[in-house]
């Protein structure tokens, strides 16, 4: 009976053993890549509202 590729990964995660050290660093990177990938969500938000703050402003002096 062949095992299913889901299967196979299981198997191979179990094979080899994570120490709490690498868990550690493994945690830290995934904690900076959130923050860094939030912290850039945050950049586009502001350049975005300013943008249309600005279309806004300027689509509206156009109209008086």
């Amino acid at each position: 009976m062949q095992s299913s590729g889901m299967e196979r990964l299981i198997k191979q995660q179990e094979t080899h053993h994570i120490k709490n050290s690498e868990k550690r660093v493994l945690a830290r990177k995934n904690l900076e890549r959130k923050i860094r990938a939030q912290d850039l969500a945050r950049k586009l938000k502001s350049i975005l509202i300013k943008k249309v703050s600005l279309k806004f402003v300027i689509e509206f002096s156009s109209l008086n």
